[in-house]
């Protein structure tokens, strides 16, 4: 009697079947995957964010003011005689606030040896300024900082204009890092420029309604706005309506002209006063263009990070929100010169970078 054979094996069409059916799996799962990942990646952003300002926050405890950006307190009367306390930035300030006291204290010693000469600056190729520092950095940032100088994505807020002043008293449309001293005679001598750091009783606009830090993509020396290019053209200044840096760019998104140096590109140098490594401005919503006269010339750019649709930004009162690109803003109005009093030009996203401009009933 005949036995029937009994098939072992899949036939090809069934076999490419299956393999059919696990790439459309796949396909779909993806997708949530990546999702899953990038909203892990941005509640680890956000917590930095919150513990960055609760340095800040304790910090203004300890000293009753916040840290200046430039001309730091705790450095003049060290510095003064060559004025290279500007140098030196808030995030180097806020260093023993964050558990980084050792790193501080080196970095202090130096600073103090070599204060007369002024040759030790945030830029120094040396290891406590090289080595990263984790928590200045969102993990959703596509740039890689390598071992120079200490990169940041977290900056502090200067206001609704594209460049700070070391010689300023408090205008309206400035933000809770203005400079640190009023020295608006010319005179740097010692003893002639009054301290003057911004105090939460400052902020009249409310601590909730006012941004103190905020997310920065991390510049990568090209031209593409899409991830961490800059642009450069002449004529910006203080005063400058933003869409000026909007107008640089062309149908796929690079900016025209020449790329900065990559170790002078957005948030590079973590311990650097500067604009471009310190600090943002509100005159622009978050992930708008972003230009300067120069590498370091009013290269002072907006909120922005890899995070869908907006960046995340801390308020004075330690909060944490995150800031819609499609918030109310105008980019076309010249900032204000002289006589910066009253409400921002920038509209809601101008009034937020603004410690006492009136605003709080627009938000």
């Amino acid at each position: 009697m005949q036995k029937h054979l009994q098939r072992r094996a899949f036939t090809l069409i069934e076999l490419l079947v299956v393999i059919a059916i696990i790439g459309v799996l796949v396909g779909l799962l993806l997708p949530a995957v990546q999702q899953a990942r990038e909203a892990a990646r941005r509640a680890s952003c956000v917590n930095k964010l919150k513990q960055l300002q609760l340095a800040v926050l304790n910090y203004e405890s300890a000293k009753q003011e916040l840290p200046a950006n430039s001309r730091s307190h705790d450095l003049y009367a060290i510095m003064q005689s060559n004025n290279s306390s500007a140098r030196w930035g808030w995030r180097y300030i806020l260093l023993p606030f964050m558990e980084q006291l050792s790193r501080h204290e080196i970095i202090l010693g130096k600073i103090q040896a070599q204060a007369v000469a002024g040759g030790y600056t945030p830029n120094s190729n040396q290891p406590e300024l090289n080595n990263i520092i984790d928590a200045w950095l969102c993990p959703s940032d596509i740039v890689q900082t390598g071992p120079r100088h200490a990169g940041a994505n977290y900056a502090a807020c200067h206001g609704d204009r594209f460049g700070q002043s070391t010689k300023d008293v408090f205008f309206d449309t400035q933000g809770a890092f203005i400079s640190g001293f009023d020295c608006s005679d010319g005179n740097w001598t010692a003893g002639t420029c009054k301290k003057r750091s911004v105090r939460l009783k400052d902020i009249t606009d409310g601590l909730s309604n006012t941004i103190a830090l905020g997310e920065v993509r991390l510049g990568d020396g090209t031209l593409d706005s899409k991830n961490g290019g800059q642009g450069i053209t002449n004529g910006i200044n203080q005063n400058a309506e933003p869409i000026r840096c909007q107008e640089l760019l062309d149908a796929n998104g690079m900016y025209s002209g020449t790329a900065v140096r990559v170790d002078r590109a957005i948030g590079r140098r973590g311990m650097d006063s500067n604009e471009p490594h310190a600090l943002f401005q509100t005159g622009m919503p978050p992930n708008y263009a972003r230009c300067g006269s120069g590498d370091h010339g009013n290269m002072m750019p907006g909120l922005s990070s890899y995070h869908q649709g907006g960046a995340n930004a801390a308020m004075c009162d330690g909060s944490v929100r995150f800031i819609a690109d499609t918030i109310d803003h105008d980019v076309s109005s010249n900032r204000k010169n002289n006589n910066r009093t009253g409400p921002s030009l920038g509209g809601v996203m101008g009034a937020l970078g603004t410690i006492h401009g009136s605003e709080v009933n627009q938000l």
